[in-house]
């Protein structure tokens, strides 16, 4: 299992063996113009939905997966609720 360290150390509380024994797929990325991603000065909740949509077809998750925001990260949960509910 790979992360970025900076975001989800503070917010997985599960072990790793739990991660493991659940098939438990943790998956983080930089918002547009944050990290090393290119900028998207036009970004909106809608695009930002579309990214973690096409994100999960990439990686292949599946129809259906679950997202959870920490933070400003809440405001990608609430784009992909809106934008993409079917997922």
């Amino acid at each position: 299992m790979r992360y970025s360290k900076s975001v989800l150390k503070e917010v997985v509380v599960l072990s790793q063996k739990a991660v493991e024994e659940l098939g438990v797929y943790l998956v983080s990325f930089d918002r547009p113009g944050y990290g090393k991603s290119d900028p998207h000065p036009k970004r909106s909740f809608r695009t930002l939905a579309l990214d973690v949509e096409e994100l999960a077809d990439q990686l292949e998750l599946g129809a259906k997966f679950y997202v959870m925001g920490y933070s400003l990260g809440g405001q990608l949960v609430w784009g992909c609720l809106k934008y993409i509910p079917q997922r």
